[in-house]
């Protein structure tokens, strides 16, 4: 006989399972593109790569105003107006992609106007803009209503970007521009794509509503205020450390984070498809309790592989320069350890129309990391940088599985009522 609950949570967790294969193969596939371009655009033009994309991811961040997570909550709550809530945020991001395309451009001719590389990456950036922005409303709407979907419209991108490189590569000899140009032609396609098929699955084209505008720039807001405090927790001490400490000690500290990390694809797949179920109100207390405890489980073996095996497929792999890296990663590894629950606990709470508690706990992780890295960066380098990425994640993995419970606690006090400061204009 079949435990009860069992059957849903065994569907659950093969969800979960599909969309970690999905995010396993999406990654390996970029981190093939990113050897190839390496190789084939020199060091110089990796550089000039380098720089477009982090603006793009930027842009992403900053200028989308959260409205992507804000689809996902809102589609997954109100299915029976969703081509509404999906119009109305497609409208909305049109000027804000014009925004991001025109301060790209600016930044193009004012900042790199000596590298002619460069400008011409950021002069051709608008399209890649436009495409992701267009394409972002219907594939946040998937994820809420068809992560099978979501999980293909996800894969194509990169796929068709490494073909689309290995066939221009054998035709001629590629650069920055062409390979800008490149990826702006694959965000195309898979903003058709994902509209096409929200299309058959949603059947309506749906309307601009002015009364859903302020619930999704609500969410939308309150959900970027917990992206940017992240971004800076995760980034401010390598770059700190870039003005601190060598080159040397740089590279090392690089190699240590990523390695922490590696099992990042795995631990996300819980929040992927948590946030849209709670968001449905769908079985909270279980769905919350397996994917913390399946998230938690993931990043301990994932981890403790990678550091039984780090000390020696570290030298084999990145050579004698590295032998510190094996250190730093010891220090890492408390933190590494929820630094990719700290994520699925983001969605949850997202999923429970809790935006701002995410943007409070990673509020103060900012406190913690500013404070640590300018305490003990300047005492102990890397060392120091180690600690204090590693104190940080474990405070707001504290701070935010409190809020988890307590969010759970809330809703088991009054079952079926919606957060009000979600709710549908």
């Amino acid at each position: 006989m079949t435990a009860p609950g069992s059957r849903p949570q065994r569907s659950f967790l093969r969800t979960v399972g599909r969309t970690a294969g999905y995010n396993v193969l999406i990654t390996g596939i970029s981190a093939v593109t990113g050897v190839l371009l390496a190789r084939w655009l020199g060091a110089s033009g990796r550089g000039d790569y380098a720089a477009t994309m982090a603006y793009l991811g930027l842009a992403l961040i900053f200028f989308e105003v959260g409205l992507g997570s804000s689809v996902v909550y809102h589609v997954s709550r109100w299915r029976a107006v969703q081509a509404d809530y999906v119009r109305t945020a497609a409208a909305l991001l049109v000027p804000l992609a014009a925004l991001a395309a025109v301060v790209a451009a600016l930044v193009g001719v004012f900042l790199f106007g000596d590298s002619p590389a460069r400008r011409g990456a950021f002069l051709v950036l608008p399209l890649s803009i436009a495409f992701c922005f267009a394409g972002a409303p219907p594939s946040f709407a998937l994820q809420a209503i068809n992560l099978g979907r979501w999980n293909l419209v996800r894969l194509v991108q990169p796929v068709s970007f490494l073909m689309l490189v290995i066939g221009a590569q054998l035709v001629t000899s590629l650069d920055v521009v062409l390979v800008v140009n490149l990826l702006a032609a694959t965000f195309a396609g898979q903003t058709a794509l994902a509209w096409w098929l929200y299309r058959r699955v949603a059947g309506d084209s749906g309307r601009r509503r002015r009364g859903y505008v302020r619930p999704l720039l609500k969410f939308g807001v309150l959900n970027l205020s917990s992206n940017a405090p992240n971004a800076l927790n995760s980034r401010a001490d390598q770059l700190l450390l870039a003005v601190l400490v060598s080159s040397a000690a740089l590279g090392e500290y690089a190699v240590a984070v990523s390695l922490s990390v590696l099992a990042a694809p795995l631990i996300q797949a819980f929040g992927y498809v948590a946030f849209p179920g709670l968001a449905r109100g769908e079985d909270i207390a279980r769905t919350i309790r397996t994917s913390i405890r399946g998230a938690i489980l993931v990043s301990v073996i994932s981890l403790l592989i990678i550091l039984a095996g780090g000390p020696f497929a570290i030298p084999l792999v990145f050579g004698p320069d590295y032998h510190s890296v094996t250190t730093i990663l010891l220090v890492l590894a408390p933190g590494a350890a929820v630094v990719g629950v700290n994520q699925v606990l983001g969605d949850l709470l997202r999923g429970l129309g809790k935006p701002a508690a995410v943007a409070l706990c990673e509020g103060f992780g900012v406190v913690f990391t500013i404070g640590g890295l300018l305490l003990l960066v300047p005492r102990l380098g890397v060392v120091g940088a180690a600690v204090t990425s590693t104190v940080t994640y474990l405070v707001v993995f504290a701070l935010l599985l409190r809020s988890v419970s307590k969010s759970v606690q809330s809703a088991a006090e009054h079952p079926g009522v919606a957060p009000t400061s979600m709710e549908a204009g």
